[in-house]
């Protein structure tokens, strides 16, 4: 087991210093949840032909401790334990290609799987651990400041958030309550009235510059309008984004866009710089207080325009480094969600690619058993809308070129849920 990563540590003695200052202390506060999902998961070969279902049960045991040493200091701390018994593929890195680097940003980290131990033979059960919090919060008059672990995360968008490059899920992902934490510090300036400047720096493994990223990121509210500017730098990127949210009549509509200019902060690049533009612009509404309801456009140019490209593009700087996984230019997300009773929601979302005619089916129906009790069931499901002419060499996934969304697994899920 490596040591405790050199930004939690830096936490720890901020910890330390606080009750020097201060008054106002609150006794430590525990809570966290229990999660199980079970979960089948399809896979259609290069050959097109369909392997034997992969089965996995994934427990999640998370654990939170807050404590507030002094009026202006809190410390927190999460945890999580996960013992798995599943297909021992699954195990393997790399299986279903996201990419995305979930525990990029994190100096040093403590050792993911703690069984089976590392050059031993793979079954089918493992149990991994994450570390997920260790961050010290500060509170003077003048700014709130945030020291270690912690979760960041901005964007109006609802499913393809352009800006978000630091610890994004996909669209694919089952579970995205908690995000991923990332160690660093982070400055947040209040300016007026609802306006802020926000400022950070996040550490990447042994402190590598190629693997750290900063960021400076601008909120206003004028005309009715929150405006967001984020200027960031992450793993040799210069990002410049723009987001912009507002109400309409009784819905709201947002616009989210970022450039990138991959390879410009290095100092000798392994590729040739190259820019790409992504945005998206959507509305929702509420109908009658029980269904919600949105439609997000996602444009991203560093995508291809057509399907036959696909192969070539997972080697570019926008899928490399860029934080990139979708291989098309043009995307078209609705989606609703019913609360049909008091403890029982229904929700649904389609991502299309209209390129190349393929859909990727999110549905899903959760209920409350109790209050902190919750049953959930739902399905992922990718599938081409039309299948002439789609006898190309294999899911682009697996090197070929048919439509994007044919090659992604499809999962079918219960899972179970339990706060304390």
């Amino acid at each position: 087991m490596t040591p405790v990563p050199r930004a939690a540590s830096a936490a720890v003695t901020a910890l330390m210093l606080c009750p020097l200052y201060g008054s106002r202390a609150s006794s430590p506060e525990l809570s966290g949840y229990w999660k199980s999902f079970a979960t089948v998961i399809s896979v259609e070969t290069q050959e097109a032909d369909t392997l034997p279902p992969l089965g996995a049960v994934s427990n999640t045991m998370r654990l939170e401790a807050r404590w507030r040493p002094a009026r202006w200091c809190r410390f927190s701390v999460a945890y999580g334990l996960s013992p798995r018994v599943q297909d021992p593929v699954l195990f393997e890195e790399g299986v279903f290609w996201s990419g995305f680097e979930p525990f990029s940003y994190r100096v040093d980290d403590l050792r993911s799987q703690l069984y089976p131990c590392p050059g031993d033979s793979t079954g089918s059960f493992g149990l991994l651990q994450n570390l997920d919090r260790l961050l010290v919060e500060l509170r003077p008059d003048f700014a709130d400041i945030y020291l270690g672990r912690q979760a960041i995360s901005w964007g109006s968008a609802r499913v393809l958030s352009p800006s978000d490059f630091i610890a994004p899920y996909a669209f694919d992902e089952l579970d995205t309550e908690d995000r991923i934490g990332v160690d660093g510090l982070r400055v947040r300036l209040p300016i007026g009235t609802l306006s802020e400047l926000d400022a950070g720096l996040l550490l990447g493994e042994d402190l590598e510059a190629d693997r750290s990223a900063a960021y400076l990121r601008g909120r206003f509210y004028i005309g009715r309008t929150d405006v967001a500017v984020l200027l960031a730098g992450f793993r040799e990127n210069l990002l410049i984004g723009l987001d912009l949210n507002r109400a309409l009549g009784g819905a709201s509509g947002w616009l989210e866009m970022a450039w990138v200019d991959a390879g410009a902060l290095a100092d000798g690049p392994a590729f040739d710089e190259q820019s790409f533009f992504r945005a998206t612009i959507g509305a929702d509404y509420s109908w009658s207080g029980n269904t919600y309801g949105f439609l997000e456009y996602h444009f991203s140019s560093a995508g291809a325009r057509d399907r036959g490209d696909y192969p070539g593009l997972y080697d570019d700087p926008a899928y490399a480094t860029g934080g990139v996984y979708l291989l098309g230019r043009h995307y078209v997300c609705p989606g609703i969600t019913w609360q049909a009773s008091p403890l029982l929601s229904l929700t649904g979302q389609l991502l299309v690619n209209p390129t190349d005619r393929s859909a990727y089916l999110m549905a899903t129906g959760e209920y409350s058993v109790a209050q902190n009790v919750w049953l959930q069931t739902g399905i992922f499901a990718g599938d081409a809308l039309n299948r002439q002419g789609d006898q190309q060499a294999g899911p682009a996934r697996n090197g070929g070129s048919a439509p994007e969304f044919e090659a992604y697994p499809d999962i079918f899920f219960t899972s179970f849920g339990w706060y304390f």
